[in-house]
């Protein structure tokens, strides 16, 4: 549980949660709408009419309430409250939050600005402006922006914008008071465009410039003011504004304001030049709300505020870190100081430290004649110029930590935020932030802010295709913009039809100066010629999603370690990511120019035996793996030894298989479909790859994956013209046809396979085909075909003397004893099978043919063998991995027994757990999960129903 001291809350801003100082995650927007209500109201119960009113609007679901009640108990478990909570607590009618007020910002705002009131009452205008300068310092806006709800933006915003800009006017007119003109002039001009109708606001800023000597500005001001209110309202400006102006025209010596003694100056040197360097913001810069609030945070709050953000080329991190510096300058008075140290620009050197240090201290005031020629001189004159004051560094397109280090500020009242393509993991002063492509939602609404709304609107299917194949880089997208923009009568589908074909794509990607492939070719000729280059178009040939190191390793034919050296540094520089450990991937238009490069630069040849290493790689891995899982198995010649040029990856046990298995899975249908393609024995490959990692989609009960696959291996198999290959490829179509509940359309494959192997004088192939019919047959209610089949593939068992196939048969003659109500002769057939299994210590199977067994004791009366067995049979799922189908399915029937005696709770505990494991699978919708965990005695799930 999270010590709630340690707990923190912010409303007054994007929604944020932190534990320690750390942020909690909460990605679902219905809780932050639960959360953020709550908050708004701490200490008030919040009913749950009004909590649905906010969370749906107008379209609240039936179950409502309960639907609040996994919100509230899932917000409990993720802030460590849900043992005995005492931060969210139920009431009669709602729900009630308890937090301190130093814990939550809205709290704190609140009670500095009382203080600050209590601080005016006895006279004290400083202690005022310092405490009501604290209150306003809580703000991040924009408020609330990662809350989807209309109800809380609608009317919990406006109310909390009245409170904060009513604190400002106050703040204001003390700090005027106060002679602090110069101070605050430039936040008056802020919030006076930002609130241009607010009377109070722009007399203040018109006094406030008046005063600082700009008295044509402050009468600019007031017409500006005049002509909006005429023309949006119709009146004149109100007295104080006409007063005041005719006071300005006149130089009214009331205007005039004597700063306090303490801050009078006498005779003294000039001040030093307040740079403000920063390029423009990015017009219509949209998303990534989530880095600009981390990025405002740690340069404005942070201990030491430095923030690095690395990314491939073109992901946006120059646009990212403007307008994170437009967004806190005002935080800078000091000044703003920005340089593109060009440190990944085609044809062209990194800017050297020295060059950068002279431009900076220019910046500062400091002659060329006072500018120090060493670096370290002219770094520790720049830090002294630095020291205590609040200046913003801006260090784009960074080229390697040597080059930044020597113009990194001292002070740690100065922030920086760095660029770079590079990891430059060296900088541990940093906050280090990877930017990786835009969302799907993000990438949409960055297109539309530049094409126009309407023209977006018209060809929305023309916009999303050209999303989608510029996978989420802002350079592509505003390529695409620009071009559309030259182009004014043309259809957007004709850009999308352009952008469709592979091998144009980088081509059409260009636009006057810009180029995708121009800004990818930095980073490649980065590499220079030799092993990391040649990896990185290898790397092009793969069609699966992404790779292992071993698979890298055997593409490029070097040893792993140094492939994951190579590796490692291709995701420094940007060109693969890596968001898991051992595994890499390439960005969509990364892939297109590494398959260019690799067509340019290595021989057809070369490319072809890279292709067929990694492809071998992968096809003894999964024998390695279908051994290790089903070691009695005797697996079909498709699978068997053959001439490998690379001997797979070192498994050494089924815990390595099934963890190998998961993380390969994405893989799996890239990969056959590749080796179809391939030349020479590219088919058969296919359909010894197809068909095994097919049978690995059983553990994971993927069915619909696993019938593509047998698909691809059926189609490969049929341009081998091999019998067996055909037997084996159908067969597994078959099965997988069977599990996706389409039984009678899965008897033509069986029945192909079967007389294939009939043919090829295959006894225990036959068998097996047999049983796989009499299965069909089974789902199909055709239960004296079942029967009979059964037992036609148990007597070639019994005289082939194969263990593990009949454990098999029996277990599934079983569940027909149990579909036509003879618990009896289920019972004994299962016992039969589960002794067999259990002499071969054939765990994978054994849990089925247990399972089967715990149910047909439920159907036959006796609960108690039922949930002993049920429990044993969990034990083994746990062993060998929890979150499979065959565990969702345990979990299930386990409570069902746990029902039928009585224990309705420990039930509806096993079947929230079996639906969450269904969830994660892909076999339930959210909805179907939800009603699950809301009913007392839920219908057992489809997918298990058929299954049984």
């Amino acid at each position: 549980m999270k010590d709630g001291r340690d707990l923190r809350f912010s409303v007054l801003g994007p929604l944020r949660a932190t534990h320690a100082d750390e942020p909690i995650a909460i990605s679902a927007g219905k809780q932050r709408v639960v959360l953020a209500t709550l908050l708004l109201n701490a200490g008030q119960e919040i009913s749950y009419d009004e909590l649905s009113h906010r969370v749906w609007y107008a379209d609240a679901p039936v179950n409502a309430r309960s639907a609040l009640y996994t919100y509230v108990t899932r917000l409990r478990r993720v802030l460590g409250d849900s043992d005995e909570p005492t931060l969210i607590r139920t009431h009669a009618q709602g729900y009630v939050i308890d937090v301190e007020q130093d814990r939550l910002d809205l709290a704190r705002f609140r009670r500095l600005v009382r203080h600050a009131g209590q601080a005016a009452g006895e006279g004290d205008l400083a202690g005022e402006a310092e405490l009501l300068g604290q209150a306003l310092e809580l703000w991040r806006e924009p408020v609330l922006a990662n809350v989807p709800s209309e109800v809380v933006h609608r009317d919990d915003v406006p109310r909390l914008a009245e409170e904060r800009v009513r604190t400002l006017e106050r703040w204001f007119e003390v700090s005027l008071r106060l002679g602090r003109h110069d101070h605050v002039v430039g936040d008056l001009l802020v919030a006076a465009g930002a609130y241009p109708l607010r009377e109070g606001l722009q007399a203040q800023l018109m006094l406030a410039l008046y005063r600082s000597g700009r008295q044509a500005e402050a009468l600019k001001a007031y017409h500006g003011t005049a002509m909006l209110l005429r023309r949006e309202l119709g009146v004149d400006p109100g007295k104080e504004l006409r007063t005041l102006q005719h006071a300005i025209l006149h130089d009214d010596p009331e205007l005039a304001a004597s700063p306090p003694a303490e801050t009078r100056l006498t005779t003294g040197p000039q001040p030093p030049p307040v740079p403000g360097e920063l390029p423009a913001d990015v017009a219509g810069f949209v998303g990534r709300a989530t880095e600009v609030e981390r990025l405002t945070e740690l340069t404005t709050r942070g201990k030491r505020r430095m923030a690095a953000i690395t990314g491939a080329g073109g992901i946006g991190k120059s646009a990212l870190a403007l307008h994170v510096a437009h967004r806190v300058a005002a935080d800078f008075p000091d000044g703003q100081l920005y340089v593109d140290l060009l440190g990944s620009t085609l044809g062209v050197e990194p800017l050297p430290p020295r060059e950068v240090l002279a431009r900076f201290l220019r910046s500062l005031g400091v002659t060329d004649s006072a500018i120090p020629s060493s670096v370290e001189e002219a770094a520790g004159r720049f830090r002294s110029l630095c020291g205590g004051k609040r200046v913003l560094i801006v260090l784009d397109n960074a080229h390697s930590a040597a080059q930044v280090r020597p113009l990194l500020p001292g002070s740690a009242t100065c922030a920086v935020l760095l660029t770079s393509r590079r990891t430059l993991g060296s900088l541990t002063e940093f906050g280090h932030h990877e930017l990786g492509a835009l969302p799907e939602e993000e990438a949409t609404a960055l297109l539309t802010g530049l094409v126009g709304a309407d023209r977006v609107g018209a060809e929305r299917a023309a916009c999303a295709e050209i999303v989608r194949v510029c996978a989420g880089m802002p350079l592509a997208l505003q390529i695409v913009a620009a071009r559309l923009h030259t182009r004014a009568s043309w259809p957007i589908q004709v850009i999308a039809d352009r952008l469709g074909g592979e091998q144009r794509r980088l081509t059409e990607l260009r636009a006057d100066d810009r180029a995708v492939r121009t800004s990818l070719q930095v980073s490649y000729e980065d590499l220079r010629a030799g092993a990391s280059a040649r990896m990185f178009r290898l790397l092009g040939l793969l069609e699966s999603p992404d790779t292992s190191v071993p698979v890298a390793a055997a593409l490029a034919g070097l040893p792993e370690p140094e492939a994951e050296r190579i590796l490692d540094r291709l995701a420094d520089e940007r060109l693969l990511q890596t968001a898991t450990p051992g595994r890499y991937r390439l960005h969509d238009l990364v892939r297109l120019f590494a398959r260019e490069r690799v067509t340019d630069e290595e021989p057809e040849d070369a490319r072809t035996r890279a292709v067929q290493r990694a492809l071998h790689c992968q096809l003894a891995t999964a024998r390695t793996a279908l051994r290790l899982i089903h070691p009695h198995l005797q697996w079909p010649a498709a699978l068997s030894p053959r001439e490998l040029v690379h001997p797979g990856i070192a498994l050494n046990d089924r815990r390595d298989a099934r963890e190998w298995i998961r993380a390969e899975n994405g893989n799996f249908v890239a990969t056959v479909r590749q080796a179809m393609d391939a030349p020479g024995d590219g088919p058969s490959l296919a359909v010894a790859l197809g068909t095994a990692m097919a049978t690995f989609m059983d553990y994971l009960g993927l069915w619909q994956a696993q019938r593509e696959l047998a698909g691809l291996a059926v189609t490969a198999a049929d341009r081998t013209g091999d019998l067996l290959n055909r037997a084996t490829a159908h067969s597994k179509l078959g099965w997988s046809m069977i599990q996706l509940g389409e039984s009678l359309d899965s008897i033509p494959h069986l029945q192909t396979a079967l007389a294939a192997l009939r043919e090829l004088g295959n006894d225990r192939g036959e068998a097996a085909q047999l049983t796989n019919l009499a299965t069909a047959f089974r789902h199909l209610r055709r239960m004296e075909e079942a029967i009979d089949h059964y037992r036609q593939a148990l007597a070639i068992y019994d005289r082939l003397g194969i263990g593990l196939a009949q454990g098999v048969c029996l277990t599934n003659l079983g569940l027909v004893y149990q579909r036509i109500d003879r618990p009896r002769d289920a019972i004994e057939t299962h016992e039969r099978a589960v002794a067999i299994l259990e002499s071969l210590e054939e765990d994978e199977t054994l849990v089925s043919a247990m399972g089967n067994l715990a149910e047909a004791y439920r159907l036959g009366g006796d609960t108690r063998q039922a949930i002993a067995c049920f429990r044993r049979v969990l034990a083994i799922d746990h062993q060998v991995g929890s979150g499979s189908y065959p565990e969702a399915e345990h979990l299930w029937g386990l409570g069902r027994a746990l029902y039928d005696a009585g224990e309705h709770e420990a039930a509806r505990e096993h079947w929230r757990r079996s639906a969450a494991v269904l969830y994660d699978l892909g076999h339930l919708t959210a909805q179907e999960r939800l009603a699950i965990e809301s009913s007392a005695n839920p219908p057992t799930p489809a997918v298990i129903d058929e299954q049984l």
